[in-house]
């Protein structure tokens, strides 16, 4: 691919050190100086019980924020220009990737973290990275949650 062509890189960010790894990643092994870098976050719309909407919001508003204030830190530091954009969601976060990478973001190719979750985890809770890649028609990297590795032997 030349560089004078522009891509569209979706990066799905929650704050998580999965998604972290995910931003590294793609720093290191995709990353082109042409491209346009949008960090996305999902954030779920959690109904907590709580009989006071207005602290609902206000909590919801301090998260995205936090979110916000450390990847743009931590984009600076690897010196990657970005858009962040935050949609509150409800429900499966996938379909709401899916759908902001190739309808609003126009995305090339989309990129986000795995937690590592075993097959009995992704059974009952899903998985979020397994809804993008086979509900999405545009590539998506998803980069795996690095694997405990084995003390050295005594």
């Amino acid at each position: 691919m030349e560089d004078s062509v522009r891509r569209t890189v979706v990066i799905c960010t929650d704050g998580s050190e999965q998604s972290i790894l995910a931003i590294r990643w793609y720093r290191i092994n995709i990353r082109h100086a042409t491209d346009k870098v949008i960090l996305f976050l999902a954030a779920e719309l959690k109904n907590d019980d709580s009989s006071d909407p207005g602290k609902m919001q206000a909590d919801r508003a301090r998260y995205i924020q936090g979110v916000r204030t450390n990847m743009a830190k931590l984009m600076g530091e690897l010196g990657i220009e970005h858009e962040f954009v935050s949609k509150d969601i409800g429900g499966s976060p996938g379909m709401h990737i899916v759908e902001f990478a190739e309808q609003q973001a126009h995305a090339t190719c989309l990129v986000l973290g795995s937690r590592g979750m075993g097959a009995l985890q992704r059974a009952f809770f899903g998985s979020v990275s397994d809804y993008v890649v086979k509900n999405s028609s545009i590539p998506v990297v998803v980069v795996p949650a690095p694997k405990p590795r084995p003390s050295p032997a005594q």
